[in-house]
């Protein structure tokens, strides 16, 4: 209760401590990536069982196959759980095989699509980020596109 008026009152005087503030803040509560998923992971129902899962750790966010054959997505979750999230996605479903999962984790936990829930995202919608995992390509006549 103290730290809490201390912090109010640092608020008021203008001195801010920040560690008056640990758990309050997004980012220590949330934790926020983009990913991009590599290997045999096609026809395997991954998108289905990572909905599933995100559903199961109230994670929001969205899934989507690429032309390239990975699966592309952002999740949001409650931080303690974040990591277990990665974890599933390393791994995947019984019938995948994951070669590789590259992650950028969001400093503000913000991600570019928000929904509700966790979506599965048809092919044709454009996904793709100015930088990687998922990179968009730029065609001068088309504007961007989804993949490398």
């Amino acid at each position: 209760m103290w730290r809490r008026v201390v912090g109010v009152i640092g608020l008021v005087s203008g001195v801010v401590d920040d560690s008056d503030f640990i758990g309050w803040r997004m980012v220590d509560r949330f934790s926020g990536f983009r990913y991009e998923i590599s290997g045999e992971i096609q026809d395997v129902g991954f998108p289905e069982a990572a909905q599933r899962k995100a559903d199961e750790l109230a994670c929001f966010g969205w899934i989507q196959e690429t032309e390239k054959s990975t699966l592309v997505g952002e999740a949001r979750c409650a931080k303690t759980v974040g990591p277990r999230f990665k974890e599933w996605l390393r791994r995947g479903p019984d019938l995948a095989r994951v070669a590789d999962l590259a992650v950028f984790d969001y400093p503000d936990t913000k991600i570019k699509l928000h929904f509700s829930h966790f979506k599965i995202l048809t092919a044709d919608r454009v996904t793709c980020f100015p930088d990687p995992p998922h990179q968009c390509v730029v065609d001068v006549d088309d504007g961007p596109r989804s993949e490398l």
